[in-house]
């Protein structure tokens, strides 16, 4: 509380220029999003970093940034951490932060969220709409929101996975070796280094899983592109 934060999109600001700004307005906190958006532009952010003032706190947010995007010097006092899901009251925080004030409403963001960050602000944002159209939010999350967080922050990562996985990955509880093994034979080493290198997927036990919601929402836009496939693969699956 009481500290001053600059936050840069890497989606939609210049974030070098932001970052020189700053230089001189010295802000307690400088917050730069969607870093891995800015392609090559990365390693020109890393030397802007490096001329802020010794008390900025600087985060970087980022699904896979590129590596030694930071000059050296840098590099030994950074510390890397895995943006975990929000616990509930964190959550419910957040969405009165973002203004939905409707405890109903709320709740239902929250399930449907799952605790991502950014699931949350979409929920937030398809409330503050269907306030105006009188719509229930539940039908905006399932409709529209999912679709919106798929693109926001898995279409990249998921592009890169075998089709009939994706499907395997939507409609079950994840994937294990043995499953891998019985619907792709052959070809299992080849898709646990994809899965691996996904950075959507994670790892629950013995399975390789999607987050629900990001599942879900996969599921959905399957169902509606391939439905033949999808029914397929759950039997398969069963």
């Amino acid at each position: 509380a009481g500290r001053e934060v600059v936050l840069l999109d890497g989606r939609v600001d210049d974030v070098v220029a932001g970052v020189d700004a700053a230089v001189v307005r010295r802000p307690d906190v400088l917050l730069v999003d969607g870093a891995d958006d800015l392609g090559a532009g990365i390693a020109a952010l890393g030397s802007a970093i490096a001329a802020l003032p010794a008390g900025v706190r600087i985060v970087v947010a980022g699904r896979r940034l590129a590596p030694r995007w930071l000059p050296d010097v840098l590099d030994q006092v950074v510390v890397r951490t895995r943006l975990t899901p929000l616990p509930r009251q964190e959550a419910e925080d957040l969405l009165l932060r973002r203004g939905v004030t409707c405890g109903r409403s709320r709740a239902a963001i929250v399930a449907w969220a799952g605790g991502l960050p950014l699931a949350l602000t979409l929920g937030a944002r398809a409330w503050a709409g269907t306030r105006e159209m009188g719509e229930d939010v539940r039908a905006v999350l399932a409709r529209e929101a999912g679709e919106e967080l798929l693109e926001h922050l898995a279409d990249a990562a998921l592009a890169e996975l075998d089709p009939d996985l994706l499907v395997a990955l939507s409609v079950g509880p994840g994937v294990d070796v043995p499953l891998l093994g019985q619907l792709f034979p052959g070809r299992v080493e080849e898709l646990l280094a994809s899965l691996r290198a996904c950075t959507v997927v994670e790892a629950v036990g013995s399975r390789l899983v999607l987050h629900p919601t990001l599942a879900a929402a996969l599921a959905r836009r399957l169902r509606a592109e391939g439905p033949a496939r999808t029914s397929a693969m759950v039997l398969r699956t069963a």
